[in-house]
């Protein structure tokens, strides 16, 4: 799944937005959550990050909201 995140986005906060989104889906952060991030790709002038997660409900849950 591809994310939105500005080009002067570092990673760091990326991964805190990420949280803060996941968070406000479920009331807290899983501890079986597990999440890494890829490289930024851009796409017609706008840049992107891969979230790339395990359990697929995750992603579902962040497309709905």
């Amino acid at each position: 799944m591809f994310i939105e995140s500005p080009p002067t986005e570092t990673e760091q906060q990326f991964r805190a937005f990420v949280t803060e989104l996941v968070t406000s889906i479920y009331g807290r952060v899983p501890e079986w959550l597990e999440f890494s991030v890829g490289s930024r790709v851009e796409r017609r002038g706008t840049s992107f990050r891969p979230f790339i997660c395990p359990a697929g409900s995750v992603a579902c849950q962040i497309q709905l909201r």
